[in-house]
């Protein structure tokens, strides 16, 4: 199989993720953002290894490095957009990012 032919595929399969009303992906951000509630974190008002596990996910979506995943695909999402960037916001968590990405510029 050619690589054109598995980027079709690929595209394809993901699509079908991000159907309206429908689509798995989106399936499962609403029970995130629904099991998330009035919480500021997943397990009430404090970060817990649950968000460390989840945030990264919600980041690789978001990053625009997966072909046919809009990078705005939590804007439908609000409360669960709004603890993306809480968490990322973190001092701890944003000190890592920004460790990532200068080790990541020191290597080009």
């Amino acid at each position: 199989m050619s690589k054109e032919e598995k980027t079709k595929i690929q595209l394809s399969l993901r699509e079908k993720l991000i159907e309206p009303e429908k689509g798995p992906l989106l399936k499962y951000l609403g029970y995130l953002q629904a099991f998330l509630g009035d919480n500021d974190f997943m397990v009430g008002k404090s970060p817990t290894i649950a968000d460390c596990q989840i945030v990264p996910r919600l980041t690789h979506l978001t990053k625009g490095i997966l072909d046919g995943i809009p990078t705005t695909i939590l804007d439908g999402y609000p409360k669960l957009k709004a603890y993306h960037a809480r968490f990322c916001a973190l001092p701890q968590v944003k000190a890592w990012y920004e460790k990532q990405a200068a080790a990541k510029a020191a290597a080009a």
